[in-house]
């Protein structure tokens, strides 16, 4: 099962997303006996999302199954108010953070997540539903790289149907979901949907078509990291350029893709669809950039041979409170203090905006005002305390701020690993 998903070292330390659910708690026994067998070490992961009044008795009955068979747990909870709408995707962010939050604090690399070759195909016919090119149906990667997390899905080859046999064999009980059943959910009606479908157009064979679509695009990956890697240029701090006729001589898949990467890297969005990229790309492709254009929160500006990529500035809202604690802002930017008058700051990040060019230090001239708009600041008020990025701080906040240091920490690197395609045993008793 892990062999599909490797190498992996001597004396294994992973985590392992447990819901209770019979994919994730099979999952967390097959990789506990895994590590063990190895020397490591197999953590579960339980979260607690508090959205159901027996949630928190739920995540206590899966951790003494676990305890009962020396499986380390961990009950993580999603506090704080919960959205009236979009419950299943705000659930999923928190979920996703809270677990590698867990990770990174104990330099744990590998989170494991129990995907089947069900939702695999549940996924490919959802992205098909909303018109994703062919990349979005090869599904989802075997191994996906996160903020400082490994996402590991080592049962993506595997049918939904083979982890119920595995704990029945164990004589091991499993949690049902009621909202797995829930026809609110638009991957509960695509999930009955295939239950009811012709015959030939089973979740198992939209998995096999997804896995030779994963090949492709496999190949495709490192075609396009080669690419980006001759023709873009990234900057510390938080924008890029790239080589204009250079960028454009390659064919429109891997140039719309490469714009879909920068796109996710320098502008923090998740998913912009191809539709929308095309514009773009063929005015790079045939130098039409003109005053430039936005898209997905990113600005592409012509500036001699390069194209000069960004944050969309105008539509930046994001305000964030700093106490001098580590402080993610706009998906881009980590900022902290070292110091000891964190208590006392009473500050927000917001984007610099267009500050008059006087009230900045030299330097700023260096900078394309695109640029520098859409770079953190920090603010009391109407007050502007210190553009990190200028190294600016203002004499009144200079000892206050003192170790004040800011990082581009975006959500996704430009180049991501290659896609990979596993392909799982029938059985895994």
């Amino acid at each position: 099962m892990m062999a599909g998903v490797g190498p992996w070292p001597d004396r294994p330390r992973v985590a392992v997303a447990t819901s209770g659910g019979a994919d994730s708690l099979a999952l967390a026994f097959l990789a506990a006996r895994w590590a063990t067998r190895r020397g490591g070490r197999a953590d579960a992961l339980i979260v607690d999302h508090g959205l159901r009044p027996d949630a928190a008795a739920e995540a206590g009955t899966v951790a003494r199954w676990l305890a009962a068979r020396a499986i380390p747990c961990r009950i993580l909870r999603w506090r704080g108010p919960k959205p009236g709408t979009g419950i299943q995707a705000a659930a999923r962010t928190a979920r996703y953070a809270l677990l590698e939050e867990w990770c990174r604090a104990r330099a744990v690399l590998d989170l494991l997540v129990a995907h089947t070759a069900d939702d695999q195909a549940e996924t490919v016919l959802l992205r098909l539903s909303h018109g994703t090119g062919p990349d979005g149906l090869a599904g989802m990667s075997a191994l996906a790289e996160r903020r400082g997390v490994r996402l590991v899905r080592p049962l993506l080859g595997t049918a939904r149907a083979a982890t119920r046999a595995t704990l029945a064999a164990a004589g091991q009980r499993w949690i049902e979901d009621p909202s797995n059943e829930d026809p609110r959910f638009e991957r509960v009606r695509l999930r009955r949907w295939l239950a009811a479908a012709p015959r030939g157009l089973t979740a198992g064979a939209l998995a096999d078509a997804a896995a030779d679509l994963g090949r492709v695009r496999a190949g495709r990956d490192a075609a396009l990291a080669a690419h980006l890697a001759r023709t873009v240029a990234l900057d510390r701090r938080g924008f890029a350029r790239i080589d204009q006729r250079r960028f454009g001589a390659t064919s429109d898949s891997i140039g719309t893709t490469a714009l879909a990467r920068l796109v996710r890297t320098i502008g923090a969005a998740d998913h912009v669809r191809r539709r929308a990229l095309e514009p773009v790309w063929r005015a790079i492709r045939d130098g039409t950039l003109g005053a430039g254009r936005t898209v997905g929160g990113c600005r592409f500006i012509a500036a001699g041979p390069t194209v000069l990529v960004c944050r969309e500035a105008g539509r930046l809202v994001d305000v964030a409170r700093f106490d001098g604690l580590p402080t993610l802002w706009d998906r881009r930017f980590t900022l902290a203090l070292a110091g000891e008058h964190r208590r006392r700051l009473r500050l927000t990040i917001e984007a610099l905006g267009d500050a008059p060019a006087a009230r900045l230090p030299a330097a700023a001239a260096a900078v394309p005002p695109a640029v520098r708009a859409a770079w953190p600041a920090l603010r009391r008020g109407d007050r502007l305390a210190a553009v990190p990025h200028l190294g600016y701080i203002d004499p009144d906040f200079a000892t206050l701020l003192r170790g004040l240091a800011v990082r581009w920490t975006p959500p996704a690197p430009l180049a991501s690993a290659t896609f990979a395609v596993v392909t799982g045993p029938k059985r895994i008793i």
